[in-house]
Order: C-alpha cells, then structure tokens, then sequence
C-alpha cells in the first residue's frame, strides 16, 4: 500500500501557509508561512498594468468597477480555475 500525502497551501489576504500531510496526519514540523498573500499580489498586477499604460492614474474607474476591483477579480477567478484542475 502506498502512502498518501498531500500539501495544503492556503493563500489569504496577508499570508500564505502550507500544511503538509503524510498519512492522513498533519506533519507539523514542517508548517510554513510566509508573509506573502492575495493583496501583494493585487498591488503587483496594478504595478505591471500601470507601467504599460504611463499616463495612468492611481485610480481608474473601468465602467462600475476600479482596476483593483477588476485585477482582485480577475485574480480570484484564475486562482479558482487552477485549483479545480
């Protein structure tokens, strides 16, 4: 019988954890956070949108929505795609 495992990898808003598994049981010597999460990578995204656009206000109003709102979106949208695969 093989072993099972698993890596659960938890990205919220500041931080990012990782809990790793072997046999069902958490092996908790090896949890990791870092202080890395979802609004870095928003503030990133605005970042290289911004430089391809110079003229760019720090605020741009799409429509409704700002850009945060639709890079945050678009963000989300991608990262629940990929963990459905």
């Amino acid at each position: 019988m093989q072993a099972q495992c698993a890596l659960v990898v938890d990205a919220g808003f500041s931080f990012t954890h990782a809990l790793p598994f072997f046999d069902g049981q958490l092996l908790g010597g090896g949890v990791r956070r870092i202080n890395l999460g979802g609004k870095a990578l928003t503030n990133y995204f605005k970042e290289l949108v911004s430089y391809r656009c110079a003229q760019q206000h720090p605020v741009v109003f799409l429509g409704n929505f700002s850009l945060s709102e639709m890079l945050r979106h678009h963000k989300e949208s991608q990262l629940t795609r990929a963990g459905q695969n």
